[in-house]
């Protein structure tokens, strides 16, 4: 009976800490999303109903949202385009960029046949369009890193995105499963932010 008590003496300490900091984590990460919302602009959800959360990008196409408009959104989220004349071993274009290039603008106007289609038809060819509302240039870095399949050309386009709001994992080691990890919460994202100005202010 002494040993149980002993035992049971010696773990609520221990399960009285890790209950203290759950609390404080879930209120850290709980003022940090409110901060980031408020403050930071971090788009961490999707803002289209086509869009899905994404651990790697933030957020990309989802092909069953897409359905909804038409869209010919594969798994990977991209729009492909098979020329209408186009051979079977024809030249594949990739296409990189934000709503322009995938084929909606800023004004609200959907205009879902995009330039991509046009190409295609006109070339002869196969266009893979990755362009994603809201996208900047880092996600166009790591959207041409994990794209597997055939390719001859790439296209680049992209405008104000990255002007008008920057990515948090804007950073030399941005591709490390450390950064990745940070980024899936609004606290690690801030952390990351942070460390985004301060490397920029010493450059």
């Amino acid at each position: 009976m002494s040993y149980i008590m002993s035992l049971r003496r010696a773990i609520r300490p221990v399960l009285q800490f890790a209950v203290s900091m759950a609390i404080i984590c879930a209120l850290v990460e709980g003022g940090a999303r409110v901060l980031e919302r408020r403050f930071l602009y971090i788009a961490d959800t999707p803002v289209f109903f086509w869009h899905m959360t994404d651990p790697y990008l933030g957020w990309r196409n989802d092909a069953r949202g897409a359905k909804r408009v038409g869209l010919p959104i594969d798994e990977r989220g991209y729009q492909v385009y098979h020329g209408e004349n186009a051979p079977l071993d024809a030249p594949t274009i990739l296409c990189l960029g934000d709503s322009g290039t995938f084929g909606i603008w800023s004004d609200g106007t959907f205009q879902f046949d995009s330039f991509a289609k046009f190409l295609a038809d006109d070339l002869a060819c196969t266009v893979v369009n990755t362009g994603t509302v809201g996208y900047t240039s880092w996600h166009g870095v790591r959207v041409l890193k994990e794209y597997k399949g055939p390719l001859d050309a790439v296209v680049v386009r992209f405008g104000w995105n990255d002007h008008a709001h920057g990515n948090p994992m804007e950073l030399r080691n941005a591709g490390s499963s450390f950064a990745t990890f940070l980024n899936t919460f609004a606290a690690g994202r801030i952390l990351l932010f942070a460390a985004q100005v301060k490397q920029a202010s010493r450059q």
